[in-house]
């Protein structure tokens, strides 16, 4: 017969209160359910998260916000690590973005994620803190995906995104890149799928000159992956074509960097 101490079920953690006074006495005690391994780590976060919420950045409309979705996420039995320790790095990364003021937008992808995405909620946390930190959109083992540029908006479709214009997208992988120029787009970071309305690509790399480019409107990228397929592209290649050629234009890294070596 298994016996549960009751000390167990006590160490539950089970709701902040609405006071923003006490919630850094709170999350001490929230700190407590940590295992005794992991102590030093807890306090090292606790004072990463006094700090934040003391900042003259975190208002008392954010430290609401902050609350409410932190019960929520309680309800569904998130933990102290890793998930609050990703969700405070992600919210301080949001408050001190250009996002900032879309707190509405921030508080409805954070409670999508709570409702559709449990499983994944450390790492779209994780992920939100790159992008409003450095506009790095997603990493995976095979490609770096960066937004170079000013971000525009946050929203809601199906799923939340963050909206880029005319910005440089590129993803890096060890030796070798892929890039869309002058780009219009949202990025889904529950689907890592980025959306695109206009772009172009250049061969600079395999040492071809400005003058040979494709240009395209409408094209979707999996950032899982390190390449660019576009259906409906033009070519520009004068040296080639008198006219730009219509067709289907896919770029991905490869493992070569010399000029001589890279392939498309």
């Amino acid at each position: 017969m298994l016996i549960i101490p009751l000390a167990t079920q006590a160490q539950r953690f089970k709701s902040f209160s609405n006071d923003p006074t006490l919630t850094s006495s709170e999350m001490r005690t929230f700190a407590e359910t940590v295992p005794k391994e992991r102590q030093k780590e807890a306090e090292t976060l606790l004072l990463f998260f006094d700090e934040f919420w003391n900042s003259p950045q975190m208002t008392e409309s954010f430290q609401n916000n902050f609350i409410e979705m932190s019960n929520m996420m309680l309800r569904k039995n998130l933990r102290f690590f890793p998930h609050f320790k990703s969700y405070i790095e992600a919210f301080n990364a949001f408050i001190n973005s250009d996002l900032s003021d879309h707190d509405r937008e921030w508080m409805r992808f954070i409670q999508y994620h709570i409702d559709h995405d449990i499983s994944q909620f450390d790492k779209l946390m994780v992920n939100y803190t790159n992008i409003f930190n450095a506009n790095v959109l997603n990493t995976t083992p095979n490609v770096r995906w960066t937004a170079y540029g000013i971000v525009e908006s946050m929203g809601m479709e199906e799923e939340p995104y963050i909206s880029y214009k005319d910005v440089d997208l590129v993803g890096a992988a060890s030796r070798d890149s892929v890039e869309v120029i002058g780009t219009t787009g949202k990025y889904f970071p529950a689907s890592s799928r980025w959306a695109g309305t206009k772009g172009s690509i250049f061969w600079y790399r395999a040492g071809l000159s400005g003058q040979v480019k494709a240009v395209f409107t409408q094209y979707d990228v999996d950032m899982r992956q390190p390449k660019v397929r576009v259906e409906n592209a033009k070519l520009y290649y004068p040296d080639f074509f008198s006219q730009p050629v219509a067709g289907v234009v896919e770029d991905k890294t490869g493992l070569e960097s010399e000029e001589e070596k890279v392939t498309y």
